[in-house]
């Protein structure tokens, strides 16, 4: 997941992706679909390691590789395919002995997730995967990037959603979890009075806004929530609703009147649509307009461009994980 950065670096970095033409950049050819443009993106960047790297010429990256796989999958790619599997050798390969990737409860929880998706979350290196991310859950209910230091919205957030999926698939229902159910304490303690919420709770303030609100709305989801009958995920998804930008896109937050508003950015877009469809809002007209921004917004080779900041990506750039979470996230809303 990116990086957190100084306020002020980050508005720089927007502004420039909107001085670039975040929004629009070169004309996408016009056949095939957005998605299937988006998948053969995905596709084509494998390295012949059999992972993939955020930008082209960079060493492949676990964080990568599982996205690229995940979007893979959802593109039609056979499980038992050479790309998947090599995608897969990779993956397991930089697995740790205690189970985690990285030290990362982001990239662990993800691997999860695909390791689910794959059909493989009752082997061995799922179940250790999923030990480790249970046992360095903060006292809070949080989960922190790494172990034992502050809990972070987002990072809880997609720890939730992997435990409850592989939950989902065993004996014990995961709404159930004494672990997400602290989780989810956790997040409407920390809930803005607008709806929304930050990547780091005890801050003031951070930029984080749409992200982090995305992904505490699938945590809150995975611990069992209902939009219908949950005040906190209603206030959330008209905060996101509010959020959206009359391109269909989704800035990092809305900027105070008086202030530039930042450019929407096509992964928050994706970030946005996974949280609808995690409340079974699919054909909504705040869907079918975030669609048509993604449609408008695919650079000519396929992939999209994004202006978030990353340690990995030091400019606005057409990048794999953007584009891998694109796919997923028309993925889940027009399955």
């Amino acid at each position: 997941m990116p990086l957190r950065r100084p306020l002020a670096i980050l508005l720089a970095i927007s502004l420039l992706g909107a001085a670039c033409g975040l929004a629009r950049p070169t004309a996408a050819p016009l056949s095939g679909s957005t998605f299937e443009r988006a998948v053969a993106y995905v596709r084509a960047t494998q390295q012949a390691d059999g992972g993939w790297a955020m930008l082209k010429n960079q060493p492949s990256d676990v964080e990568d590789t599982i996205w690229a796989t995940w979007a893979l999958l959802d593109g039609g790619e056979k499980a038992t395919s050479e790309r998947v599997q090599k995608g897969l050798k990779f993956v397991l390969d930089k697995q740790d002995a205690a189970g985690h990737w990285n030290n990362n409860t982001s990239h662990t929880a993800f691997a999860i997730l695909l390791l689910h998706k794959l059909g493989k979350d009752k082997e061995e290196a799922a179940s250790k995967a999923v030990a480790w991310l249970k046992s360095v859950q903060n006292p809070d209910g949080s989960w922190p990037k790494t172990p034992k230091v502050e809990g972070l919205t987002i990072y809880t957030g997609v720890s939730m959603v992997a435990l409850a999926t592989v939950g989902a698939s065993s004996a014990a229902p995961s709404a159930g979890d004494p672990a997400l159910a602290k989780a989810a304490s956790w997040l409407r303690q920390w809930q803005r009075p607008e709806g929304y919420w930050i990547m780091t709770p005890s801050q003031g303030d951070d930029p984080w806004h749409t992200m982090a609100t995305a992904w505490a709305i699938q945590g809150l989801v995975a611990a069992g929530a209902k939009p219908e009958a949950d005040q906190s995920l209603q206030r959330a998804l008209d905060w996101l609703r509010q959020t959206q930008a009359a391109d269909g896109g989704f800035p990092l937050y809305i900027a105070p009147a008086g202030q530039t508003q930042l450019p929407s950015d096509p992964e928050l877009a994706a970030y946005a649509l996974l949280a609808f469809a995690a409340v079974g809002q699919k054909n909504t007209a705040a869907v079918e307009k975030a669609i048509a921004y993604l449609d408008g917004s695919q650079n000519s080779d396929g992939g999209f461009l994004s202006a978030l900041p990353n340690s990995k990506m030091p400019e606005p750039s057409v990048n794999l994980q953007t584009t891998a979470f694109v796919v997923m996230a028309l993925k889940a809303v027009r399955p």
